[in-house]
């Protein structure tokens, strides 16, 4: 009996071990990453202004109407890592993220028809746009074959 019971105190020792959380330090459990919102309430024409700018050279320009807020250029890069814009309804999907709600997050199409991600973050106090690839953010620039953009 006595050795039985050596052998389970043994077994859950090891197992605590082995699994790397011994009960005194266990690692803490992370939270999910909330962005710092930077800019907050701007309205359907005033962000609409902004693309305009943005994208001088683009036929189409369609901006959901509500209050649009904006993070830093960081905290837009760090949601992105961990989210896959592959999914299917990524902008849905995008806006139930914690934090993510108001945050400008849709597409723009080339002639071509190629649809690429796009949102607006805050970098250096200024308003800036970015395609959003599957591993980075890229500044774009007013460009000829964007017919269409998007952003919800």
């Amino acid at each position: 009996m006595r050795n039985k019971g050596f052998m389970l105190v043994l077994i859950v020792v090891l197992v605590l071990l082995l699994n790397g959380c011994c009960c005194v330090v266990c690692p803490p459990i992370e939270e999910q990453f909330k962005p710092e919102i930077l800019i907050s309430g701007i309205k359907k024409c005033d962000f609409l202004e902004e693309v305009r700018k943005a994208t001088s050279k683009t036929d189409l320009r369609y901006v959901k109407d509500k209050l649009y807020s904006f993070t830093s250029l960081e905290d837009t890069e760090k949601i992105f890592e961990s989210f896959d814009i592959r999914q299917v309804d990524a902008i849905e999907k995008f806006h139930s993220l914690p934090g993510c709600k108001n945050l400008p997050f849709g597409y723009m199409e080339y002639s071509n028809g190629m649809k690429v991600y796009v949102t607006a973050a805050v970098w250096n106090g200024k308003l800036e746009f970015y395609k959003i690839y599957v591993d980075k953010l890229v500044k774009f620039s007013d460009d000829t074959v964007v017919t269409k953009i998007a952003i919800y």
